[in-house]
């Protein structure tokens, strides 16, 4: 999980202070600020999934949910400040950048520059896996399995912390436009999906992109009210790595 929020927190007094605890300086995202200096101390860290809860808390009107959402969202800059690339809204490697651009390019040499960058993967995981039974079949699932995992950390970006910068390219590119859609629409009722949500697709995709408009919104505003872009920043992992050699 990229954070843990304390919606039901135990821990040992004794390890929690040794952290620190929760930082009353922060407004919000205290809970995933402790959680995180909590592993940065040693401290083993579960995340537990108990039975469906037999209460549940909603927000009182659709106005209320965003604006807490939006509070959310300020949260970034200054965990951004204190944990640095754990808060990158993108995790990117030269495969996933290469097979990233090829999606949003839509242009003829997308069709084979993204199978090639799938193909590279697969071998160079498959010299990894060179011991096991089967290299090459494992090595495929798992580049398919990267691949799609891609294609949804993309769409999030696209629709939730980068959606000024989404929603002006999409003013000036018919390709940006049609990126921008897919991407709203696929990753929404992905997401219903994947949640189980009841309400019908429409109204469930609609929802969602409000909701992360409204999170994405926070981002922004808790950047600029801090004077620093880094919870916009990508974590670059393979480059910052070479970079440190």
């Amino acid at each position: 999980m990229a954070y843990l929020p304390s919606a039901c927190l135990l821990a040992r007094v004794s390890v929690a202070a040794r952290a620190g605890g929760f930082d009353a300086a922060l407004r919000c995202g205290e809970d995933v600020d402790s959680v995180w200096r909590l592993l940065a101390s040693g401290a083993g860290v579960r995340c537990m999934n108990p039975p469906p809860p037999s209460a549940t808390a909603t927000a009182r009107d659709c106005a209320s949910g965003w604006a807490c959402k939006a509070f959310y969202g300020t949260s970034a800059a200054p965990l951004a400040a204190r944990h640095g690339a754990a808060v990158a809204p993108l995790v990117v490697t030269p495969r996933s950048a290469v097979f990233a651009v090829a999606l949003l390019a839509q242009r003829r040499w997308s069709v084979p520059v993204a199978p090639a960058a799938a193909s590279v993967a697969t071998a160079g995981t498959a010299r990894r896996l060179g011991r096991s039974q089967r290299p090459v079949r494992a090595a495929a699932v798992l580049t398919l399995e990267g691949s799609v995992a891609v294609a949804w950390q993309t769409s999030s970006a696209l629709t939730r912390h980068y959606w000024p910068l989404a929603a002006l390219a999409a003013t000036r590119s018919r390709r940006a436009r049609r990126a921008l859609v897919v991407a709203a629409v696929v990753e929404g009722l992905a997401d219903r999906r994947r949640v189980g949500a009841d309400l019908d697709p429409v109204r469930y995709v609609l929802a969602r992109r409000l909701d992360d408009l409204a999170y994405g919104s926070g981002v922004w505003f808790g950047a600029l009210r801090e004077h620093s872009l880094r919870a916009l920043a990508p974590d670059l992992r393979r480059m910052r790595r070479r970079a440190t050699l």
